[in-house]
């Protein structure tokens, strides 16, 4: 057992001796106090992956009140949340569980591999949250591409618009996606894990506009539930370790939604975007029920009845939309679980590749393999 931290593209260090001698957890109480939000990166067909991730569930959970903690799992699609509910309340046992939520035929990796997680959930009185976009939307993506999605899928999956392209257009995230995403493509195609085997039709574009959707879903519903919770805004967060690995995938998203930022949801059928604060002003665009967005700070330049967009430019009115609140900046820090050189996407000889080279970013700003 060992632990590396990496502080910069090149360099890390050892936090924990390699055979973990003397040592109950591989991170102290102090450092796992000091996380509110943490992506585990894992191997779905691990056993040694999921033992790891139920002690760090136990241990994070140990150092705050209990109740104050969620866990999000990308394993689970969001309509089966319902069912997780059941078990969070009390009303469904972990034995249940497993046919409850229809896991061989949703997820397909061994529930028994998972159990001691919901074991340690259970004990510490840590309620679960479904993550996932349901299969039937991810198959029509696959063949699709954006274009499957309904205005209301939209607004459910991708309610921040303006910060989803924010995030497209981060520098050197092209090379991102050809590095650390489209690799994957050619497995999944050829194993039969898309909604087609033909290329032609589960094209490279339209996988890759699925795992986008996927990574900000995932990243918009922990948001949601953070924001939700009565008691308290920490969450750790199971993941295959492709979506958490070199930051721009869903660590990223997560740090967009969890920066402390005053945000508005869109309550009637429909919003107008006008390019100035007054009646009659040109619609630049329209939003549709349940998209979110966020605020320019008010300094008495905006006319009463109006709000400025922080992202994206126009105003819009206040009817019709409500504050979803402020919250304190929330901390975000990932964890690749016994990573392999090669899915570190390491040259040859190389131990781990740190960071990724994306062209046109300083070294400095490469992306991280991860924080753990």
């Amino acid at each position: 057992r060992s632990l590396t931290f990496i502080d910069c593209p090149f360099h890390a260090s050892e936090t924990l001796g390699a055979d973990g001698a003397g040592a109950a957890s591989l991170f102290s109480s102090d450092v796992l106090r000091s996380l509110d939000v943490v992506v585990l990166g894992e191997h779905h067909n691990f056993s040694a992956d999921h033992d790891m991730e139920a002690e760090f569930l136990r241990d994070f959970a140990a150092t705050r009140a209990r109740g104050n903690v969620t866990l999000g799992l990308e394993m689970v699609e969001q309509t089966m949340q319902p069912v997780l509910d059941r078990f969070n309340r009390g009303e469904l046992s972990l034995d249940e569980l497993e046919a409850a939520l229809r896991w061989p035929d949703k997820w397909g990796w061994s529930f028994k591999r998972y159990r001691p997680i919901f074991e340690v959930a259970q004990a510490a009185g840590v309620p679960c949250t479904a993550l996932n976009v349901p299969a039937a939307v991810q198959q029509r993506l696959q063949l699709e591409g954006m274009g499957a999605l309904t205005p209301a899928g939209r607004a459910q999956y991708l309610p921040d618009s303006a910060g989803f392209q924010e995030t497209l257009a981060l520098p050197g995230f092209e090379d991102y996606v050809q590095h650390a995403v489209l690799p994957a493509y050619d497995v999944m195609l050829h194993g039969g894990m898309l909604a087609s085997q033909k290329g032609d039709v589960a094209t490279p574009s339209n996988f890759l506009s699925c795992q986008l959707v996927r990574d900000e879903a995932m990243a918009s519903t922990a948001w949601r539930s953070l924001t939700a919770s009565p008691r308290g805004q920490a969450m750790v967060i199971l993941v295959g370790y492709i979506h958490a690995r070199f930051e721009y995938g869903l660590v990223q998203r997560l740090r967009r939604w969890c920066a402390s930022a005053e945000r508005y949801r869109v309550v009637q059928e429909a919003a107008e975007v006008c390019s100035q604060p007054m009646a009659g002003s040109p619609v630049a665009a329209r939003m549709v029920k349940g998209e979110v967005f966020e605020v320019v700070a008010k300094d008495g330049s905006v006319p009463q009845g109006f709000l400025q967009l922080a992202k994206g430019g126009g105003f819009i009115r206040s009817s019709g939309v409500e504050p979803v609140g402020r919250q304190r900046p929330l901390k975000v820090a990932s964890v690749l679980l016994n990573i392999a050189p090669e899915e570190s996407l390491a040259a040859e000889g190389e131990n781990l590749r740190l960071a990724l080279p994306l062209r046109g970013v300083t070294e400095d700003k490469w992306p991280l393999l991860a924080d753990y």
